[in-house]
């Protein structure tokens, strides 16, 4: 009979350790599941804001110091670009560089100095 409870006491601390095994694993299981959740609960919060801004109008004012520069060069001054905004305006027959951003139109002017076909 001795070797009966013996088999018997192996199984159990068998199944003990089994079961610890597991213990661990669910716990390391819920710390992934914690920081996927925080993750995907991070994304929305971008998404969700990336779509606010971007349905918003651009109308932020430029500083006083920057309009000042814009009348001295001659040009009007323009609402200045907010993070994630189209600052492109549709294109339209006859549109002349100067209505797209400075940044832009300075492009241009490189592609045109090449004087042959760039690759971007």
């Amino acid at each position: 009979m001795g070797s009966l409870i013996e088999e018997l006491r192996r199984r159990e601390a068998a199944a003990r350790a089994e079961a610890d095994r597991l213990r661990t694993r669910i716990e390391e299981l819920s710390e992934d599941l914690a920081r996927t959740e925080e993750q995907a609960s991070r994304l929305s919060i971008a998404r969700e804001e990336v779509a606010r801004v971007l349905e918003e109008p651009a109308v932020a004012e430029p500083p006083d110091n920057a309009r000042r520069a814009e009348r001295q060069a001659g040009g009007e001054p323009r609402p200045a670009s907010q993070a994630g905004t189209v600052t492109v305006p549709p294109w339209q027959e006859g549109a002349e560089a100067s209505v797209l951003p400075r940044s832009y139109q300075d492009l241009l002017e490189v592609a045109a100095d090449a004087g042959r076909p760039l690759r971007a």
